[in-house]
Formats: structure tokens, sequence, C-alpha cells
């Protein structure tokens, strides 16, 4: 079994490394990492010399580097781990800090006064276990979540047959009932195609293909495919794009087109009725800029830490049914794999601003 052990207690870390090789009944290679930044390395050098994200069993984690406190300790060494189960070590009085480091994603935490090597073996073959059982179940949420599109696709199919008068006239009253059971479907299909791109995403399964992609037509269609939305909610589109020919990149164009349609359909969500929602798109030397803002009701300093975290849903989003907590994670997934970035611009004043960041053409 291979071990990341991140601790800049050297003396603690030989330590636990000591009572594991001791006590456990698996052989134990032990590698050790003092800062965030060294464990990084470590990750990721130790997965390109065996060929694969796989090749660390477990990373036992001190939350308080030298470069690196607290929950984002955590988050930072999840983000880059690829699924490796996360032991957190804590003192006695950071144990609340370790629950929250467990509903963001560690398997388990240790009180670092009460450790001894039987325990932590136990823990750590609990915690391989347990990730494995959670891969099983994303493996069987994913597979029944691709099962669940066929049928509200051809759902939608029969009801815009119905809508647009093919299969028989309709009274204005049942066009519109159907457009918004059309409409409906349509939120649980995105919703859908959500979860599986990030199964694909997490899972390293997803495909792009690059090519040259016109931005300003891009954004358009995406502008137009939500104005009917925004007029049922009485709030204003506008259009900010400062060329109205070609502003051009290299993307996955259906990749992209799901970003900015997560980020407009987020505004029209969290913006009141006779609100605004206004999308940019401008080019800054060897940068495409896209922004969208709305005037809805803001978001606090404490949610904007964990704004791209995967299931994460701030104070406003946890009052909206609808919300996985996916489409922001999906969001910055899909932009880094285009070498963008993607930000919440603080100083946008009212209101919230995502902004993205392409390299140009």
């Amino acid at each position: 079994m291979r071990l990341v052990i991140v601790e800049d207690d050297v003396t603690f870390a030989n330590a636990i490394g000591a009572a594991i090789s001791r006590n456990a009944n698996f052989e134990v290679d032990n590698l050790h990492a003092t800062t965030l930044n060294e464990a990084s390395n470590l990750i990721v050098k130790t997965n390109m010399k065996y060929n694969s994200d796989n090749s660390i069993d477990v990373i036992l984690l001190d939350l308080n580097l030298p470069d690196s406190q607290g929950l984002d300790t955590f988050i930072d060494v999840r983000n880059i781990s690829s699924g490796i189960p996360i032991i957190v070590l804590t003192g006695r009085d950071d144990e609340q800090l370790a629950i929250s480091a467990m509903q963001q994603g560690a398997q388990d935490y240790l009180v670092k006064g009460d450790i001894n090597g039987r325990t932590l073996s136990r823990a750590i073959s609990y915690a391989i276990e347990r990730a494995k059982i959670l891969a099983e179940r994303e493996d069987f949420v994913a597979t029944l979540t691709h099962d669940l599109k066929g049928p509200l696709q051809g759902a939608n199919r029969i009801l815009e047959l119905l809508v647009t008068g093919a299969l028989g006239p309709l009274s204005n009253d049942q066009s519109e009932l159907l457009r918004r059971l059309t409409d409906s479907n349509t939120t649980l299909l995105e919703m859908i195609s959500n979860l599986l791109e990030v199964y694909r995403y997490d899972k390293d399964l997803h495909t792009i293909s690059f090519e040259h992609t016109n931005l300003v037509h891009l954004v358009q269609k995406c502008m137009h495919e939500v104005e009917h939305l925004a007029e049922d909610l009485s709030i204003e589109i506008k259009s900010e794009i400062f060329s109205y020919e070609e502003i051009a990149i290299m993307a996955d164009a259906s990749s992209i087109a799901r970003v900015v349609r997560n980020l407009l359909d987020n505004a029209l969500k969290f913006t009141p009725r006779g609100g605004m929602v206004t999308i940019g798109l401008t080019c800054r030397q060897e940068k495409v800029r896209l922004a969208v803002t709305d005037t809805g009701p803001g978001i606090s300093d404490e949610d904007r830490r964990y704004l791209f975290e995967r299931f994460y849903r701030g104070a406003t989003g946890r009052g909206y049914s609808r919300s996985t907590g996916l489409g922001l994670y999906l969001c910055k997934q899909i932009v880094q794999h285009h070498n963008g970035t993607i930000t919440f611009d603080p100083n946008s004043g009212r209101g919230s601003s995502f902004v993205l960041e392409f390299p140009r053409i």
C-alpha cells in the first residue's frame, strides 16, 4: 500500500509511518511531504511514475501547513488527488474543521492525541473500502442518469409536435401549458446532462474536439435560447458585444455553450422580476473576456470561497429546489480544459458577475 503523509512535523510524520508499518496487515510504502506545494508535486510525480491516477492508496493530511491553512488545504489536495481517499489529521481544538472536511469529501478524520497504529490501520482500510463503494455508487448513478435521458427526450419530441400543431389544433391556453411542460422537461434534461458531464470529467472520460469557434455567434445563440424564459420572468437580457463579426477561440463549441447557458440560467434564476442580466464579450490583447452579470442579491463572502466546489450550494441556492450544486463546478472543469479561467468578480457592484477568459486566436 502506497501512503502519502502530509505533515509539517517531521517527527510526528515518522512516528505515524512507523506505527502503520508495525501494526498493518499489509506492506506499506510511506511518502512524506511537509507543505501543500510538496504534496502537490509528490502526488503528480507519483501518478506519472506509475502511469496511473490510482497509484496512491491513501493520503493522511494535516490541514494546517506552512503554506496553507484550514479547509482550503483539504480542497486543494482533494482537487489534485483524483478520488484518492483522504484521512484528515487534526488537533483536539480543530475537530469541527475536520468534520467540515468530511462534508467536503474526506473519508475520515483522526485526532492526533488519540492516534495509534491500530486505529490508523483500521481507518486506512475503512477509507479505502468506503472510497470503492462511493465510486461504485457514482457509476450506478451515472448509468441511471444516462438511461433517464431517452424517455425525457422522447417526451419532449411529442410535446413539440403538439405545441406546433402538427398533431392537430390547440387552443392558446393548451399551447401555453404544453410549452411550459416542455420547458420543465428541458430543465430536467439540462440537469441530467450536467450530472453526466461532471461524471465524465471526474473520471477523465470526456471527449473534447477543438475547432475554430466564433464566440459572437455562440453567445447570441445561447441568449436566444433563454429569451422566452426571461420574458416569462420579466427580466431584460442586455447584450454588450462590441464586435458583431467574429471573436474567435479554439474550443469545443458544445462545451462552451453549456458553460454560457449555465451562467445565464443561474443569472435568470437569482434575478428578481424587473431585473437585468448583461452578457459582455470583449477582446483584451491575447485574451477573450466574457462576462455574465445580474442584478440579483449577490453572493456572500463566505459563499464565494466555495462557489466552484462540487455539490456546493450557497445560502441563496439552497432555497432553489432544482439546483444540484454542479453547474459552476462543471463550468470550471470545462473552462480549465480549454486553458481558460472562470472567476467571480467582487467589484461588479450589486448582483453577481462571472468572468471567463480564454486565449484568443
